[in-house]
């Protein structure tokens, strides 16, 4: 892990990811990673979690990581929803079922699984990354 996305925002608040899959073990995985270099993150299970997550926090999350399948909703239907509520939102989709990114989400990024910690903050970098500074633990 050569170089950290950076885990505080330009006003020295930790930067929010929202973290959805129905698989709890991606999500604790996800948790423990970003929490260990100091991102706040919340969790969701599924695509309707996630709305409600992303309707009482949009202005505070950076950066969404979402399943592409889950029940209930969708990662793909999610990422339309949340584009209607907030059109700027960064959103990296996630999937174990293909290697492609699903253009219909229109996502900034695309995450196959299973994926390593190293990817996980690569792609994290490489989304929020831009006027962002970077940290070298």
């Amino acid at each position: 892990m050569d170089n950290y996305p950076t885990s505080a925002n330009s006003q020295g608040r930790k930067v929010l990811v929202l973290v959805v899959d129905d698989e709890e073990m991606m999500r604790r995985m996800a948790l423990m990673a970003l929490t260990a270099v100091g991102f706040e993150v919340v969790l969701a299970e599924d695509g309707i979690d996630a709305l409600e997550a992303f309707s009482a926090r949009h202005a505070d999350i950076a950066v969404v990581l979402m399943d592409v399948t889950m029940p209930r909703l969708g990662g793909i239907e999610a990422a339309e929803k949340m584009r209607e509520v907030d059109p700027s939102v960064k959103i990296i989709l996630s999937s174990g079922y293909t290697d492609k990114c699903p253009e219909a989400a229109k996502p900034n990024a695309f995450l196959p699984k299973p994926y390593t910690v190293d990817s996980l903050f690569e792609t994290i970098r490489n989304v929020i990354g831009s006027g962002s500074e970077m940290v070298t633990p």
